[in-house]
């Protein structure tokens, strides 16, 4: 699997699967998080409690897989010997608030 989401992506860059897979997604959560607020404004608050609710649960998948793999991959390796060093120190801190 993780060849696969690390192999040639599908929008026609050098990025990723991955990369274009969170890219598309994250624009369909933007685009719903749209929507609902259009929904809202017309006074569709049923609607736009289902649709407000879609995007947060899909926003919340996508950065936890995206930022957790890539905290895995990069940052946890080089703990605690490089905590000392900018993007660990912080990148570690953001996490542990998260």
């Amino acid at each position: 699997m993780g060849t696969f989401l690390n192999g040639p992506g599908f929008l026609g860059t050098t990025a990723t699967f991955r990369s274009d897979a969170t890219l598309v997604l994250m624009l369909l959560t933007a685009a719903l998080f749209t929507v609902g607020w259009w929904l809202a404004v017309r006074q569709r608050y049923e609607a736009h409690r289902w649709v407000q609710t879609s995007a947060v649960l899909l926003n919340t998948l996508v950065v936890l897989a995206t930022m957790v793999s890539s905290f895995v991959t990069y940052i946890l390796p080089g703990i605690p010997s490089k905590l000392g060093e900018g993007s660990y120190g912080i990148t570690t801190i953001h996490a542990l608030a998260g």
